[in-house]
């Protein structure tokens, strides 16, 4: 069980709603070799774009950047589908197969790295359940490199479950991860 004390309440503002200032702090954070190891040669405008991997056939995007007391913690990226749809590997990863019945949604967060191991992104997962943009969903799915342990932990303590691990288009091992909505 989430011990949800522990997990800082953040406030999510639309990526097109922050100031330049925001956004070259958030450039600043993509740019780093950390990030670029785990998400690959992406740039950020990419992943608010959403120019990598296969386009979403039905669904609409969400960028968010998390505050905490009026600072920046977190980027936020949520993908909706209005109709169910399994993300590449999920599938092979999950075994048995939790489709919902109705509109499902998946993350991708990044922590300013100077404020990692605080709980932020689990705070922004949290944070993007609740929002409006959520609403109807019944099943949130995440996923993180297998070697990615941090990112394996935020996901496990915002509460998702492990479906299984398969390998992405690279042959890299990837967990994929689950959270059904307690009202579902």
């Amino acid at each position: 069980m989430v011990n949800l004390e522990q997990i800082p309440t953040v406030m999510l503002r639309p990526w097109h709603e922050c100031d330049e200032v925001t956004h070259a702090l958030v450039h600043h954070w993509a740019d780093r070799e950390d990030f670029q190891k785990w998400i690959g040669p992406l740039a950020l405008e990419s992943l608010v774009n959403h120019e990598f991997g296969a386009p979403i056939v039905t669904g609409d995007l969400y960028n968010w950047v998390a505050f905490d007391d009026g600072q920046p913690v977190a980027f936020l990226s949520a993908t909706r589908s209005h109709m169910w749809m399994w993300p590449m590997g999920f599938r092979a990863a999950a075994g048995e197969e939790p489709t919902p019945e109705g509109p499902a949604m998946w993350f991708s967060t990044y922590v300013d790295p100077n404020r990692r191991g605080r709980r932020y992104s689990a705070g922004a997962k949290l944070a993007a359940i609740e929002n409006s943009a959520a609403a109807g969903v019944k099943l949130f799915l995440g996923f993180a490199d297998a070697e990615n342990t941090a990112s394996r932990r935020a996901l496990e303590t915002a509460g998702f479950c492990l479906a299984g691990t398969a390998p992405d288009r690279e042959g890299k091992d990837q967990c994929y991860y689950w959270l059904r909505r307690a009202d579902a």
